[in-house]
């Protein structure tokens, strides 16, 4: 599975990255290396995951302010309570216990959007559709 769980939270294979990059990000900082060379050294360390310019002098702005914290902080607004570890779980072992089930049929099981099902289907349990 490509998701594990930590404290609650999910943190995928992206977020694994994301947060090694702003650790790399904050020890450039560290060293007052510019945005030119921080970001030139995380597209050379993580390639095409590596984060964009832009969210390279974020947190190259939020560490010289002071912040000391890697993570990013919750969004404001609606809280995404459908995507919990046990639905995340539960989507998990439908699909390895019967692999014809459908995102629709899981949706209705659960009683949540599809796009919802969808999500969790590619983004955290990491499968995609192979057509034969």
């Amino acid at each position: 599975m490509a998701a594990e769980h930590s404290k609650g939270a999910f943190v995928t294979k992206r977020d694994g990255i994301i947060i090694q990059a702003t650790l790399s990000i904050k020890f450039c900082s560290k060293l007052n290396k510019s945005l030119v060379k921080t970001h030139k050294l995380t597209v050379h360390a993580y390639g095409d995951s590596a984060l964009s310019c832009s969210q390279v002098l974020r947190w190259l702005k939020a560490f010289k302010e002071g912040q000391e914290e890697v993570a990013n902080n919750p969004c404001a607004g609606r809280s995404s309570t459908r995507t919990t570890y046990d639905n995340l779980a539960y989507v998990s072992d439908l699909f390895n216990s019967d692999h014809w089930l459908s995102v629709r049929m899981i949706a209705e099981n659960l009683n949540i959007p599809k796009t919802i099902i969808h999500g969790l289907v590619t983004n955290k349990v990491d499968m995609r559709k192979v057509c034969a």
